[in-house]
């Protein structure tokens, strides 16, 4: 499972003012580790932020065994990992808080490559708190590995989504390093580093890329953004600079670069399509200059809305990796590492996440996504080069986020209060929401050297880095230390279903970087 960890200053139904850690994994799926009285409890899944509105999820955990204890049904085998046939059943259990009554809980078990497996729905009158329901999958013998989801409704309303990983148990077989050598040779000669530079000659990123003709280079569109130049590194050694880029696709999340490398060998295209627990093959880019092969597993294939499929993989690798190609045991390109930032990552340089947000400064990244070869489009013959300055002219590009920036967290929440004991309460973090909630609150957390006034500007923009309605404007008095809190309602009720970012920004300069990804 891939993930990637970042602190957060959190109060869930815990009573806890301490900062806590959020592991975050594919797909905007994520771990929120909560306390109760002292117990550690876990939900992992992506927690449904347009919650109905007097219910909200406090607790779910999974299991493969599970039994009545007077009112409550407890998972003796608690865990996130089921391996098939050792595993015959998937039980899900969740707690709510909420008034009591009668009411219709219904689960839909969704399976990796988003299709419904089956829903189970029943009326149960609640009598005492917390809200409990829980739901059994049996795992079919062809069931498909990968990530899978139950999402639960109370009363037809969301409240809650949970994911859990399946897998299924297979011969063990030496690992055939030959083959990986065979595809490292076939495809090194063919891939380049693009390192980006800003108009003051500073290094911005250093990513991958990889010919797919004798003088075309395609790498992630995040490689390009907010660069002034370009240094191409070619496979046998030598430089080319370049200051135009030849087609790209900001929402798809590539870019085409013409590179004049006479020998410089083109991978080929693979002509059958990707299977969900299949091995692939990536190059990473574990140093400066270097390359391994490394084996993946394709382990969902998702649509976003506003934007295209995603291969979602289990892995996570170095950021000069992104624009590395996903290759079949052919050697074949399958896909390209990079695309569209995924919901609920922070992005500030205390965190060292995500370059161009989200993945917005060098460091690491939280989760890998791959763009299907077959969403590149060729270049027109009429079309001509744009100038990296053009781009950034016509607004093509996102601002940097800065490095000095003072931001110790924030989030978005779909419901926020501040206990007046215990701090702020911030649920359904991230993530996916329904812009019939109407607004999500933005909440902030710094920390600055000496007693100032600063004046926080929030911005919303689309995934083709348009700015949606006026910025939010807030004047704060901070203190020397931290946390300084602040708090802004964010309307999302006119946008429309899609991926979104906010960008937090004082002296025109962004701290703090969050994607949400907008649904009906």
């Amino acid at each position: 499972m891939l993930s990637q960890q970042f602190c957060v200053w959190v109060n869930a139904a815990m009573r806890s003012t301490n900062f806590m850690c959020l592991g975050i994994v594919i797909g905007g799926v994520f771990t929120v580790v909560q306390g109760q009285q002292g117990q550690a409890q876990q939900i992992q899944g992506q927690q449904q932020v347009a919650q109905p509105p007097h219910f909200r999820a406090v607790k779910a955990v999974s299991g493969s065994k599970g039994e009545e204890q007077g009112n409550d049904f407890v998972i003796a085998d608690p865990r996130s990992k089921f391996i098939y046939p050792q595993d015959k059943q998937v039980i899900v259990s969740f707690e709510w808080e909420g008034p009591l009554g009668t009411h219709k809980f219904q689960g839909t078990w969704r399976s990796p490559d988003g299709e419904v497996s089956s829903v189970s729905s029943f009326d149960r009158e609640a009598k005492v708190l917390p809200l409990r329901a829980h739901w059994t999958l049996a795992l079919p013998e062809n069931v498909i590995p990968g990530l899978w989801e139950l999402e639960a409704q109370i009363d037809g309303q969301p409240a809650g989504v949970y994911a859990f990983r399946v897998e299924v148990e297979k011969v063990s077989a030496p690992r055939d390093t030959s083959l990986e050598g065979e595809i490292y040779m076939r495809t090194f000669s063919g891939m380049v580093f693009v390192e980006s530079v800003d108009n003051a000659g500073v290094r911005l990123n250093r990513g991958s890329g990889f010919f797919i003709n004798p003088n075309l280079v395609l790498t992630a569109f995040e490689n390009i953004e907010g660069a002034g130049a370009l240094k191409i590194e070619l496979p046998g050694g030598g430089e080319q600079r370049l200051t135009e880029v030849a087609g790209w696709n900001r929402s798809a999340g590539w870019a085409l670069l013409q590179v004049n490398a006479p020998g410089a060998k083109e991978l080929a295209t693979a002509k059958a399509g990707m299977k969900i627990g299949e091995t692939d093959y990536l190059l990473d880019a574990p140093r400066e200059g270097g390359r391994t092969v490394h084996p993946v597993e394709i382990v969902a294939v998702r649509n976003t809305p506003g934007t295209s499929r995603r291969i979602y993989i289990s892995w996570m690798g170095d950021m000069q990796s992104v624009g590395s190609p996903l290759l079949d045991r052919q050697g074949q390109v399958v896909g390209l590492l990079g695309g569209e930032p995924v919901a609920g990552f922070e992005s500030h340089n205390a965190r060292k996440a995500f370059v161009g947000q989200i993945a917005g400064v060098p460091g690491t990244r939280a989760s890998m996504l791959v763009v299907p070869i077959s969403e590149v489009q060729p270049i027109p013959p009429q079309a001509k080069p744009v100038t990296l300055a053009a781009m950034g002219e016509q607004g093509l590009f996102a601002s940097p986020v800065t490095q000095d920036t003072l931001v110790i967290t924030g989030s978005l929440c779909a419901e926020f209060q501040v206990d007046p004991k215990s701090g702020p309460v911030c649920n359904g973090i991230g993530g996916e929401i329904s812009r019939k909630k109407q607004a999500l609150t933005l909440w902030m957390a710094w920390s600055f050297e000496k007693d100032q006034k600063i004046v926080e500007e929030s911005r919303v923009y689309d995934v083709e880095n348009h700015r949606m309605g006026e910025p939010i404007v807030k004047e704060l008095k901070l203190k020397r230390g931290g946390p300084n809190l602040s708090d802004s309602k964010i309307s999302i009720a006119s946008l429309q279903p899609g991926i979104y970012r906010v960008d937090v920004l004082v002296s025109e300069k962004v701290h703090w970087r969050m994607n949400f990804i907008v649904t009906e």
